[in-house]
């Protein structure tokens, strides 16, 4: 069934479904929400998941595909589909759902970006763990059935480890749900995880509930620079076997150290949080190795601070002191140019290098 087809006969019936100013019919403007240069026939955005039932019941009468769609921010990746009849988008489906900041649990529509639900739980102190590369675009649907992650993978967990419920709508129009709103939920079938990854396959989510964390009390990443893979190496692995249990453990290439505008050198970034103490073993335990120490405060509306730490107020390493004088001459450009700081960009970009990855080696189509 071509474009001009499906979007003649059904236009009318999704506008009668979702409302006239929730469709879209325009060619001109569909080109735009192409998904690997297939333009969609017609893009529609329902506001329940009642609609979405409606709408998925409608397409499987006249044999329409269904793409859903949240912030457009991996639709440009797997494979190439035939054709797009339906372009779904989840961003009306924004309601809260249930918010207990005792319990550390929130509810929220598919719609909901990530930066929005940060924010919100952000007011009362705590701290929601996912960290996709463009948070403000990210959509929590998307989040979900990409299995998207970023570096608080290392201490958080990923999507599966702090989502603890999802609401959705089958393939045959039908809702139904995995998981609860609750902390300790095993009763039946792990619906939920199943979900997650499924890249839109299984069904479109509507909503979701998740594990939040308290809001870490001060956060410092500690940057240590090698000129060579194996030192680097060698240091993740120290680090790994050591008492310290950072929030972000990342290693950088200098392919990547350049795509990142940080530095060209072999690159070890670690996040620690918590208390002046835990900080002060986090430096005794890293050593000499550590070349630059920034002081993450920007969530709190305050400008990072970063320092190169003396050798002499650290611990000691031959080894480590060696690889840093052989590469003190690139520790000033990470975490000094204008805003960009490993705060920031940095840790978008990690995210973002690490989806490209991660796309590359996947097939089908993905629903965020």
């Amino acid at each position: 069934m071509s474009t001009a087809t499906t979007t003649s006969r059904f236009a009318r019936d999704f506008r009668a479904i979702c409302g006239t100013e929730h469709v879209v019919e325009d060619l001109s403007e569909l080109q735009h929400q192409h998904i690997l240069g297939v333009d969609p026939a017609v893009a529609v955005t329902p506001a329940s998941a009642d609609e979405i039932v409606a709408v998925l019941r409608f397409a499987n009468q006249h044999g329409l595909s269904v793409v859903p769609a949240g912030g457009f921010t991996q639709q440009q990746t797997g494979n190439r589909p035939p054709q797009v009849d339906v372009l779904l988008y989840t961003s009306r489906l924004t309601e809260l759902e249930h918010y207990d900041p005792a319990d550390l649990t929130i509810g929220v529509g598919a719609g909901w970006t990530v930066a929005q639900l940060s924010a919100r739980v952000a007011a009362d102190k705590l701290f929601f763990a996912g960290d996709p590369s463009l948070p403000e675009r990210s959509t929590v649907g998307g989040l979900l059935a990409t299995g998207l992650y970023g570096p608080h993978r290392h201490g958080y967990g990923g999507s599966r480890d702090y989502c603890i419920g999802v609401r959705f709508v089958t393939g045959d129009a039908r809702k139904a749900k995995g998981g609860g709103r609750v902390v300790k939920n095993v009763a039946g079938y792990d619906m939920m995880k199943l979900l997650i990854g499924s890249q839109g396959t299984l069904g479109i989510i509507t909503s979701a509930s998740f594990k939040l964390f308290p809001e870490p009390r001060q956060t410092r990443t500690f940057v240590s620079e090698f000129v060579s893979a194996e030192e680097a190496f060698a240091f993740r692995n120290r680090v790994l076997h050591s008492p310290l249990d950072p929030i972000c453990l990342e290693l950088i290439s200098p392919e990547a150290g350049g795509l990142l505008a940080t530095s060209a050198t072999w690159s070890v970034l670690l996040r620690a949080a918590g208390s002046d103490a835990v900080l002060t073993r986090y430096r005794a335990e890293l050593g000499a190795a550590v070349s630059r120490e920034v002081d993450v405060s920007s969530a709190k509306g305050e400008k990072p601070q970063s320092s190169v730490v003396p050798s002499d107020s650290i611990g000691t390493s031959s080894a480590a002191s060696s690889t840093r004088s052989r590469t003190s001459s690139g520790l000033s450009t990470l975490g000094s140019i204008g805003s960009v700081t490993p705060t920031n960009r940095t840790w978008a970009g990690l995210s973002r290098l690490r989806t490209e990855a991660k796309t590359r080696r996947r097939s089908g189509s993905l629903a965020n």
